[in-house]
């Protein structure tokens, strides 16, 4: 029988198993951005969430009440020609691997950076 899928575990995998890795997900990158972003760092100092808030996030429910949120207008105020990253940015500018910005069709374009987790591995494999 043909193999429909292009990643079976990722694609098969248990909606409770899913639950469980998703909230590792939202809680490794809200400790990620807390830790390099200067305007997390700024927005979970205004709303008095610490690391160990992050830390206890268990699932998506959790992260939504837990972390602050924040709208483009508060990366659009941060701008500046000392940070165009709007203080979002959690690499050193030259690691970046993929430099952009929006469009800006309503107001000021925003620029962002991607960088992957590896050169020869973009993407995470499901465990």
């Amino acid at each position: 029988m043909p193999n429909y899928y292009w990643n079976p575990a990722a694609e098969t995998i248990a909606k409770a198993d899913l639950h469980r890795l998703q909230a590792a997900e939202l809680r490794e990158q809200a400790m990620y951005v807390l830790e390099n972003a200067s305007i997390w760092q700024d927005r979970c100092a205004v709303a008095d969430v610490d690391r160990a808030e992050l830390a206890a996030i268990e699932s998506a429910e959790d992260f939504r009440e837990t972390v602050p949120i924040l709208d483009k207008r508060q990366i659009r105020d941060r701008l500046s020609a000392v940070d165009p990253y709007g203080g979002t940015l959690c690499v050193d500018p030259p690691t970046a691997g993929f430099r952009s910005s929006t469009s800006g069709t309503r107001r000021v374009a925003t620029t962002y950076a991607v960088r992957h987790t590896s050169p020869d591995k973009p993407f995470r494999e499901v465990p």
